[in-house]
Protein backbone atom coordinates (compact mmCIF):
# COMPACT_ATOMS: atom_id res chain seq x y z
CA UNK A 1 0.00 0.00 0.00
CA UNK A 2 2.82 2.42 0.84
CA UNK A 3 4.35 1.91 -2.62
CA UNK A 4 1.06 2.85 -4.27
CA UNK A 5 0.86 6.02 -2.18
CA UNK A 6 4.46 6.96 -3.01
CA UNK A 7 3.84 6.31 -6.70
CA UNK A 8 0.72 8.50 -6.78
CA UNK A 9 1.91 11.19 -4.36
CA UNK A 10 0.38 14.11 -6.28
CA UNK A 11 -3.02 12.41 -6.61
CA UNK A 12 -3.17 11.48 -2.93
CA UNK A 13 -2.04 14.97 -1.91
CA UNK A 14 -4.72 16.53 -4.13
CA UNK A 15 -7.41 14.26 -2.66
CA UNK A 16 -6.35 15.09 0.90
CA UNK A 17 -6.35 18.79 0.05
CA UNK A 18 -9.90 18.49 -1.30
CA UNK A 19 -10.98 16.69 1.89
CA UNK A 20 -9.35 19.40 4.03
CA UNK A 21 -10.89 22.31 2.10
CA UNK A 22 -14.30 20.59 2.05
CA UNK A 23 -14.05 20.13 5.82
CA UNK A 24 -13.20 23.82 6.24
CA UNK A 25 -16.20 24.73 4.07
CA UNK A 26 -18.53 22.48 6.08
CA UNK A 27 -17.28 24.11 9.29
CA UNK A 28 -18.28 27.48 7.85
CA UNK A 29 -14.80 28.95 7.52
CA UNK A 30 -15.65 30.59 4.20
CA UNK A 31 -18.98 32.18 5.02
CA UNK A 32 -19.41 35.68 6.30
CA UNK A 33 -22.66 35.22 8.20
CA UNK A 34 -23.52 36.69 11.58
CA UNK A 35 -21.55 34.77 14.24
CA UNK A 36 -24.25 35.38 16.86
CA UNK A 37 -27.13 33.83 14.91
CA UNK A 38 -28.87 30.65 16.00
CA UNK A 39 -27.47 27.49 14.47
CA UNK A 40 -29.64 24.51 13.53
CA UNK A 41 -28.84 20.90 14.39
CA UNK A 42 -28.11 20.16 10.76
CA UNK A 43 -25.52 22.94 10.66
CA UNK A 44 -23.94 21.64 13.85
CA UNK A 45 -23.72 18.11 12.44
CA UNK A 46 -22.25 19.48 9.20
CA UNK A 47 -19.73 21.50 11.22
CA UNK A 48 -18.74 18.42 13.23
CA UNK A 49 -18.30 16.33 10.09
CA UNK A 50 -16.38 19.22 8.54
CA UNK A 51 -14.12 19.48 11.57
CA UNK A 52 -13.34 15.75 11.44
CA UNK A 53 -12.67 15.93 7.69
CA UNK A 54 -10.50 19.03 8.16
CA UNK A 55 -8.39 17.51 10.93
CA UNK A 56 -8.23 14.14 9.17
CA UNK A 57 -7.12 15.78 5.94
CA UNK A 58 -4.41 17.77 7.72
CA UNK A 59 -3.15 14.67 9.51
CA UNK A 60 -3.14 12.76 6.23
CA UNK A 61 -1.12 15.51 4.53
CA UNK A 62 1.42 15.53 7.36
CA UNK A 63 1.77 11.75 7.24
CA UNK A 64 2.09 11.80 3.46
CA UNK A 65 4.84 14.42 3.60
CA UNK A 66 6.65 12.56 6.39
CA UNK A 67 6.82 9.48 4.12
CA UNK A 68 8.78 11.52 1.59
CA UNK A 69 11.43 12.61 4.08
CA UNK A 70 14.86 11.28 3.23
CA UNK A 71 16.77 9.07 5.70
CA UNK A 72 19.28 10.68 8.05
CA UNK A 73 22.88 11.29 7.12
CA UNK A 74 25.79 11.19 9.57
CA UNK A 75 25.65 15.01 9.81
CA UNK A 76 21.98 14.94 10.83
CA UNK A 77 22.80 12.19 13.29
CA UNK A 78 25.42 14.39 14.94
CA UNK A 79 22.89 17.23 15.20
CA UNK A 80 20.48 14.88 16.95
CA UNK A 81 23.31 13.79 19.23
CA UNK A 82 23.68 17.40 20.39
CA UNK A 83 19.93 17.69 21.09
CA UNK A 84 20.00 14.29 22.76
CA UNK A 85 22.75 15.41 25.15
CA UNK A 86 20.53 18.25 26.37
CA UNK A 87 17.96 15.65 27.36
CA UNK A 88 14.38 14.69 26.73
CA UNK A 89 13.02 17.02 29.41
CA UNK A 90 14.62 20.08 27.77
CA UNK A 91 13.34 18.98 24.35
CA UNK A 92 9.78 18.62 25.66
CA UNK A 93 10.01 21.89 27.63
CA UNK A 94 11.01 23.73 24.46
CA UNK A 95 8.03 22.17 22.66
CA UNK A 96 5.68 23.34 25.41
CA UNK A 97 7.08 26.87 25.20
CA UNK A 98 6.58 26.84 21.42
CA UNK A 99 3.06 25.54 22.08
CA UNK A 100 2.35 28.42 24.46
CA UNK A 101 3.53 30.97 21.91
CA UNK A 102 1.59 29.32 19.07
CA UNK A 103 -1.56 28.96 21.19
CA UNK A 104 -1.41 32.59 22.28
CA UNK A 105 -0.95 33.86 18.71
CA UNK A 106 -3.65 31.59 17.29
CA UNK A 107 -6.18 32.53 19.97
CA UNK A 108 -5.33 36.23 19.66
CA UNK A 109 -6.04 36.00 15.91
CA UNK A 110 -9.32 34.17 16.55
CA UNK A 111 -10.34 36.78 19.10
CA UNK A 112 -9.55 39.62 16.71
CA UNK A 113 -11.54 37.95 13.91
CA UNK A 114 -14.50 37.41 16.26
CA UNK A 115 -14.33 41.02 17.40
CA UNK A 116 -14.20 42.31 13.82
CA UNK A 117 -17.20 40.15 12.86
CA UNK A 118 -19.40 41.25 15.71
CA UNK A 119 -17.88 44.62 16.70
CA UNK A 120 -18.47 43.60 20.30
CA UNK A 121 -16.71 41.71 23.07
CA UNK A 122 -19.92 39.72 23.67
CA UNK A 123 -18.96 36.95 21.23
CA UNK A 124 -15.45 36.66 22.67
CA UNK A 125 -16.71 36.50 26.25
CA UNK A 126 -19.42 33.99 25.31
CA UNK A 127 -16.75 31.81 23.67
CA UNK A 128 -14.19 32.07 26.49
CA UNK A 129 -14.56 28.39 27.40
CA UNK A 130 -13.92 27.42 23.78
CA UNK A 131 -10.78 29.56 23.72
CA UNK A 132 -9.61 27.93 26.96
CA UNK A 133 -10.23 24.45 25.55
CA UNK A 134 -8.42 25.32 22.31
CA UNK A 135 -5.50 26.67 24.33
CA UNK A 136 -5.21 23.34 26.17
CA UNK A 137 -5.54 21.39 22.90
CA UNK A 138 -2.73 23.44 21.33
CA UNK A 139 -0.48 22.83 24.32
CA UNK A 140 -1.23 19.12 24.46
CA UNK A 141 -0.76 18.85 20.69
CA UNK A 142 2.68 20.44 20.83
CA UNK A 143 3.69 18.24 23.76
CA UNK A 144 2.40 15.06 22.11
CA UNK A 145 3.99 15.90 18.75
CA UNK A 146 7.31 16.57 20.50
CA UNK A 147 7.04 13.28 22.41
CA UNK A 148 6.35 11.34 19.21
CA UNK A 149 9.14 13.20 17.44
CA UNK A 150 11.59 12.44 20.26
CA UNK A 151 10.69 8.74 20.19
CA UNK A 152 10.94 8.54 16.38
CA UNK A 153 14.27 10.38 16.35
CA UNK A 154 15.65 8.16 19.12
CA UNK A 155 14.57 5.04 17.24
CA UNK A 156 16.12 6.33 14.04
CA UNK A 157 19.29 7.37 15.87
CA UNK A 158 19.66 3.93 17.46
CA UNK A 159 19.10 2.27 14.08
CA UNK A 160 21.89 4.33 12.49
CA UNK A 161 24.20 4.10 15.50
CA UNK A 162 23.89 0.31 15.51
CA UNK A 163 24.60 -0.04 11.78
CA UNK A 164 28.30 -0.50 10.92
CA UNK A 165 28.93 2.06 8.14
CA UNK A 166 25.72 2.79 6.27
CA UNK A 167 24.98 6.42 5.36
CA UNK A 168 21.20 6.06 5.87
Amino acid sequence: MTGVIRKHFASVLAALTVVTVTGAWLMGMFEGSDPLRDVSRGELVAALIGFLAFVGGLIGIVLLIRQRIKPWTRDEMSKWQHIREQGRRAYLRDAIIRGLIFAFLALACLSIVDYLKSRSMRLILASAWIYGALFLVYLFGMYYAALLSWNANEKHYQKIADSPSKET
